[in-house]
């Protein structure tokens, strides 16, 4: 087993650091797809707003570039610690690295964002994920379309109902409550009279009583 010096050690950390920080990056875009995903989906149901659906398949196809991005530096880094560690790549002896360097530019010829594309932990995700939304999108097209129906449906009905004898119920009621004003409005003139009537009896009944008493 090759042996390592202290500065050659934590040359090999810095890119293992590294290659773990883009492993999460990629996990991360799949977290952050489903729920950014799922919350489209979910709020284009509730208040029907189709156009959400299109931007969950735009969604799908952003995270798909990140995550195959993200994969791609993985794979250049780890071309990388190959040649530090002095396995190499693609049966070819490792390349001279100097120390401390970080640099990918020579890898990034024969790693490409299509063949991360393709790789199984991005491709059947992905797919996945865009045929679901696209399936979802329809559904949620075909019940806002159902319910404009019924919406049309139950204006039609009503606007039949209304026109079938309008005016006449609409006088009969009329009538009914004129009449009704017409004797509240009676019952109110004879109970202000009665009112006046009453304090006209107590008045004279006070004066009687005052005129008693001086005598």
């Amino acid at each position: 087993m090759k042996e390592f010096t202290e500065d050659q050690r934590r040359h090999i950390d810095i890119i293992e650091a590294i290659i773990t920080r883009m492993s999460e990056n990629s996990k991360q875009m799949k977290a952050w797809c489903i729920a950014l995903v799922s919350g489209l989906i979910g709020v284009s149901f509730t208040i029907k707003i189709l156009w959400l659906c299109f931007i969950a398949v735009l969604a799908v196809i952003v995270f798909c570039y990140l995550d195959a991005f993200y994969l791609k530096l993985e794979r250049c880094f780890r071309r990388l610690y190959n040649d530090v560690v002095g396995i190499g790549n693609d049966r070819q002896p490792p390349k001279k690295v100097k120390l401390y360097d970080t640099s990918i530019g020579e890898y990034e010829k024969n790693v490409t964002i299509k063949s991360a594309c393709e790789s199984s932990s991005i491709r059947p995700f992905y797919i996945g994920m865009l045929g679901g939304v696209i399936l979802l999108s329809g559904l949620a097209f075909f019940i806002e379309c159902k319910d404009d129906g019924e919406k049309i449906k139950l204006t039609n009905d009503s606007f039949s109902l209304k026109v079938e004898k309008p005016l006449d119920v609409k006088l009969k009621e009329f009538d009914s409550l004129k009449i009704n004003i017409n004797k509240i409005d009676s019952l109110i003139v004879k109970i202000e009279e009665l009112k006046r009537i009453n304090m006209q009896i107590i008045d004279t009944v006070k004066t009687k009583s005052f005129l008693k008493k001086g005598k």
